[in-house]
C-alpha cells in the first residue's frame, strides 16, 4: 500500500525524534498494520513515536454553536479579544469581528488576547486561527534536512550527510504590539502567539491546572480505509510560559513594565545582521554579500562582482552624497544582467526623469518609434504614431542611451532596449519633451501622468471567423470565470501578453490544460549552507522545485486553439502566464520575451534606498533557462514600421494565421 510506505518514509526522514523506537515500532506493528490498516493497528504503530502530535486523526462532529467573542479597550487604550470559544471565528460575524480587531490591535502600543478556553477547542476551529493569525508572525522551526542518503554500510566519497536546517522565528508585518496572550489547558497555542513569544515581545500566562497546549509543525498525510495521520515535521521551542491565578492582572502589569522591541525589528527576522545599515560603506557591503551569496544566478555571476568590488567600493567611498551613492549602487546592479535588479527611491525620478513623455516609444526596426499616443495632448503637439525620434531636448537619442544604460539593469538585449525607451523621454513633471524626428521635423510631447497599459480600446473582442482576442494587460483575475461562461465555446482564443500580467495564470490554467499534473515551470532557489572546515565561506546548494498547474475544481475545459502574444514587454508575470499557457499547449506569436521572471527580494540601503533583485530563478520545466535568456517565441514576428505607420499589428494578424 502506497499510503503505508509514504507516511513510513516522511516519519523516518523528518519526525523529529524517529529512532531506535520507531524502528521497533515498526517491526512489531507492521505486519498487524499490512493485514488490517484500520484505525487501531495504525494508532499503535504510531504510538511507538511516544509524540502526542503525531498519530491518526480522530473524527471530529460538527462545531454547535458557539459562545460570542467581544472586543473592548483597556484604560490605558489598548485593544483586548475575549474569545471563550475559537469556534465562534468559524461564524461570518466572528471572523469579521476579528479581523477588525487584529487591524486595530496593530495600530495599538500594546495588545491582549483573552483565549482562555472552558472546553476543547476543535482541530477545525484552531487551524481556522492559525490562519487568519499566520501573515503576523512565524515560529522558530528547527527540521531535519538531507543532503542525499548517508551511508550505511560503507563509506563513499559523495560527502553525503544529514543535519538539521533552523528557521528563526520572524515577525511578518512591518509593526506589532506588545502582545499579551490569556491560555487554558484547553487553549490550542497559535503559532503567531508562539512567534511573538519567542522574540520576545509577547508573553503567555497560562491559568488553572494542567498543561499548555504545544504548538507542533505537521503533515497531513491520507491512509487506507478513509483514514489520515497528522506526522509532526520539526520542532518550535516553547519559551517560559507565566502560571498565575490571575491572568489579567498579571498580563496588565507585564504589559506596562516592558517596552516594546519588535518595532526595531520589523519584518527582519530576527537578528542583528537584518537591521538597515547606517553607514554607506556598511550599506555597500551588506549588499555586495547579499547579490554574491544569494542570487539565483551567484555562480556565473560570482567572478564578476568579485572583479567589480575594487571599483565598487572606491564610487562608494567617494560618494559625498545620496545620488552618488545611488549611481553607484546603480552601476553595480547593472552587472547582475537581472531585470529585476532596481532601486526603489525617489531618488530614482532625479537620476531618469520623474515623469515620462504621453507617447510610448519601441524600437522597430532598430530606431525608436513612436508606437502609442497616451494623450491628446501628445497628437496636439505633433506626435503620430510612426514617428522615429532622433533628439531629446537637443541631446541625440544615442548620446542620451550611453548616458541612461549605464544604470540600468538587463537580462536580454531585448529588454534593455525596452528599459531605454520607457526612460528616454522621461523628465520633469509638467514639462515638455522636444524631440527631433527622422526627416527634420520637430515635435512637442508633454511629460505628464497618463495610464501604465499599452492598449487602448475593447479589452475583450471578436475577430474574424469567431476568434476571441482577449488583452491580459487588462483583463483582472475575477474577470477570467465571466470570459470563459461567455467565449468558452470560441473556436480559438488568442491572449495579448505584451505588458505586465495581472496574476491571472492561475485562474487560466484550470480551464486550459489538457490532463492533470501538468508541470509548468521548475524553480530554482540558491541556498547557502554554513562553512565547514578550511572553506571561507559556505558551499552552496540549490533547492529545486516543481511548480504544476492548478488542478480544475469544476471549469469545463477549454478545447479549442490557444495562441498567446509575446514581445520584449512580456516580464516577470508576464513571462510566468507564458510558461502557464506554454505547459496548456498554446502556441507563441511574437518575439522573445524580457527574460526577467521569478520572485523577487529585496534589501535596504541607506539613504532611503532599497534594492529589489531576482530572488529565485523559473525555468522551463526541462531546466530550460527564461532569466537572462527569454522565452522564444514558436512563429517569430516583428512589427515594422511600414505596418505600425498603417495602423497594423501585424503580431496579432500572424497569430490569426496560425490558428487557420
Amino acid at each position: 500500500m502506497l499510503e503505508l510506505a509514504k507516511l513510513y518514509a516522511t516519519i523516518t526522514y523528518f519526525h523529529p525524534t524517529a529512532g531506535a523506537s520507531w524502528s521497533e515500532a515498526t517491526e512489531k506493528h507492521f505486519p498487524n498494520v499490512l493485514r488490517q490498516p484500520n484505525r487501531e493497528t495504525l494508532g499503535m504503530w504510531l504510538a511507538g513515536l511516544g509524540d502526542p502530535a503525531t498519530g491518526i486523526i480522530e473524527p471530529e462532529s460538527a462545531d454547535g454553536a458557539a459562545a460570542a467573542g467581544y472586543t473592548a479597550t483597556t484604560q490605558e487604550g489598548w485593544p483586548t479579544l475575549t474569545l471563550p470559544n475559537t469556534a465562534w471565528l468559524l461564524t461570518p460575524e466572528g471572523e469579521e469581528r476579528f479581523v477588525t480587531f487584529l487591524r486595530d490591535a496593530a495600530r495599538a502600543p500594546c495588545a491582549l488576547f483573552d483565549l482562555r478556553a472552558t472546553a476543547p477547542v476543535s482541530r477545525r476551529a484552531a487551524e481556522h486561527l492559525a490562519a487568519l493569525t499566520g501573515g503576523i508572525a512565524k515560529p522558530t522551526l528547527t527540521q531535519r534536512a538531507h543532503y542525499g542518503k548517508v551511508p550505511e554500510v560503507e563509506s563513499t566519497t559523495g560527502d553525503f550527510r544529514t543535519g538539521w536546517v533552523v528557521r528563526d522565528a520572524q515577525l511578518t508585518v512591518r509593526r506589532w504590539p506588545r502582545t499579551a496572550f490569556l491560555l487554558t489547558r484547553h487553549t490550542p497555542l497559535p503559532p503567531f502567539a508562539l512567534a511573538l513569544a519567542q522574540l520576545g515581545d509577547a508573553a503567555l500566562f497560562f491559568e488553572g491546572e494542567g498543561a499548555l497546549q504545544e504548538w507542533a509543525p505537521t503533515t497531513t498525510l491520507p491512509l487506507p480505509n478513509g483514514l489520515s495521520a497528522r506526522v509532526r515535521v520539526g520542532i518550535s521551542e516553547l519559551p517560559p510560559v507565566i502560571r498565575t491565578h490571575d491572568s489579567l492582572t498579571e498580563a496588565l502589569v507585564w504589559l506596562k513594565e516592558i517596552p516594546l522591541r519588535s518595532e526595531e525589528r520589523a519584518n527582519a527576522g530576527g537578528g542583528e545582521i537584518l537591521q538597515a545599515p547606517k553607514t554607506r560603506l556598511h550599506a555597500a557591503l551588506r549588499l555586495w554579500s547579499a547579490l554574491w551569496l544569494l542570487h539565483p544566478n551567484r555562480e556565473t555571476l560570482q567572478p564578476v562582482w568579485e572583479q567589480a568590488w575594487p571599483g565598487f567600493l572606491a564610487q562608494v567611498q567617494a560618494a559625498t552624497d545620496a545620488p552618488g551613492f545611488h549611481r553607484a549602487v546603480r552601476r553595480l546592479l547593472r552587472l547582475t544582467r537581472d531585470g529585476h535588479a532596481v532601486t526603489l527611491t525617489p531618488l530614482d525620478g532625479l537620476l531618469f526623469g520623474r515623469m515620462s513623455a504621453a507617447v510610448r516609444l519601441q524600437t522597430v526596426e532598430g530606431k525608436p518609434m513612436v508606437v502609442a499616443i497616451r494623450h491628446p495632448a501628445a497628437a496636439a503637439g505633433g506626435a503620430k504614431i510612426g514617428d522615429v525620434v532622433t533628439a531629446v531636448d537637443g541631446v541625440p537619442v544615442l548620446q542620451r542611451r550611453k548616458q541612461l544604460e549605464g544604470y540600468l539593469a538587463a537580462g536580454t538585449p531585448q529588454a534593455r532596449e525596452n528599459y531605454l525607451n520607457n526612460r528616454l523621454l522621461a523628465g520633469n513633471e509638467g514639462s515638455n519633451a522636444h524631440l527631433a524626428l527622422e526627416g527634420g521635423q520637430s515635435i512637442v510631447v508633454p511629460r505628464l501622468r497618463t495610464t501604465s497599459k499599452e492598449r487602448r480600446g475593447e479589452t475583450v473582442r471578436i475577430l474574424t471567423g469567431g476568434t476571441v482576442y482577449a488583452d491580459l494587460d487588462r483583463l483582472t483575475r475575477d474577470e477570467i470565470a465571466p470570459f470563459f461562461t461567455h467565449f468558452g465555446s470560441a473556436p480559438a482564443l488568442i491572449f495579448d501578453l505584451r505588458g505586465y500580467v495581472d496574476e491571472t495564470a492561475w485562474e487560466l490554467a484550470p480551464y486550459l490544460a489538457p490532463r492533470p499534473n501538468l508541470v509548468a515551470a521548475k524553480f530554482v532557489r540558491a541556498v547557502a549552507l554554513p562553512p565547514e572546515e578550511g572553506e571561507i565561506v559556505g558551499r552552496y546548494l540549490e533547492e529545486v522545485f516543481f511548480q504544476r498547474l492548478p488542478p480544475r475544481t469544476g471549469q469545463k475545459q477549454y478545447r479549442g486553439k490557444v495562441v498567446a502574444l509575446i514581445d520584449e514587454r512580456t516580464q516577470s508575470q508576464a513571462e510566468h502566464t507564458a510558461l502557464f499557457l506554454r505547459a496548456c499547449g498554446a502556441t507563441l506569436v511574437g518575439s522573445p520575451t524580457a527574460g526577467a521572471v521569478g520572485d523577487v527580494t529585496n534589501i535596504a540601503l541607506t539613504d532611503g534606498i532599497v534594492v529589489r533583485f531576482s530572488g529565485q530563478d523559473v525555468r522551463f520545466p526541462d531546466g530550460t533557462r527564461v532569466a537572462g535568456v527569454g522565452i522564444q517565441p514558436q512563429r517569430l514576428v516583428r512589427p515594422t514600421r511600414k505596418g505600425i505607420q498603417a495602423g497594423r499589428d501585424e503580431v496579432l494578424e500572424a497569430a490569426q494565421k496560425a490558428i487557420l
